[in-house]
C-alpha cells in the first residue's frame, strides 16, 4: 500500500507499542516510514485513530484527508469507524466474517493476499451502517 499513489497508510491500534511492533515484526510488515498510534496514545480506541489520523496529517503536510478508510477484525473497530465517520473494511473469514457483516461492514475480506480485491474494497469501503445485530 505504501507504493499506492492514491492511499497514505498509518497504523492504529490496542496494542502497546513494544507488543504491536513485535506482532508487526513478526509477520514481516515494513512499517519503517509509517504513522503509528499505539495504546499509549488514548483512553479510547477513537482517539488513538484521531492520533494516526493527526500524525499522518502531519507527516504528510496534508489538513485533510479525502477519504479514511479504517481496516479492522473486531466489533469495536466496526463501532469506532461508525463513531468517527470513517469507512470501514473487515479483515475474518466464517462467523468472524458474518458478525463484521452484521455488525454493519459492507466489505469484508479474509486476508491481505489478493491485493487487487484489497485495493478495491478499500475504495468501495463505506461507513459502517447500523448493527443487525446489537448485542454481540
Amino acid at each position: 500500500m505504501k507504493q499506492e499513489p492514491d492511499w497514505v497508510v498509518a497504523i492504529a491500534t490496542g496494542c502497546w507499542r513494544e507488543s504491536a511492533l513485535l506482532k508487526l515484526r513478526q509477520r514481516r510488515f515494513d512499517i519503517d516510514g509509517i504513522p503509528a498510534a499505539y495504546a499509549e496514545e488514548g483512553l479510547s480506541r477513537e482517539e488513538i485513530l484521531r492520533a494516526a489520523v493527526s500524525q499522518s496529517m502531519e507527516m504528510y503536510r496534508l489538513s485533510n484527508f479525502e477519504r479514511i478508510v479504517s481496516i479492522g477484525d473486531a466489533l469495536w473497530d466496526v463501532r469506532t469507524a461508525r463513531r468517527l465517520s470513517f469507512a470501514f473494511l473487515g479483515v475474518g473469514c466464517g462467523e468472524s466474517a458474518a458478525m463484521l457483516h452484521q455488525a454493519g461492514a459492507r466489505h469484508v475480506i479474509e486476508d491481505f493476499a489478493d491485493y487487487d480485491q484489497l485495493v478495491r474494497f478499500l475504495n468501495e469501503a463505506q461507513i459502517p451502517t447500523e448493527e443487525v445485530i446489537k448485542n454481540y
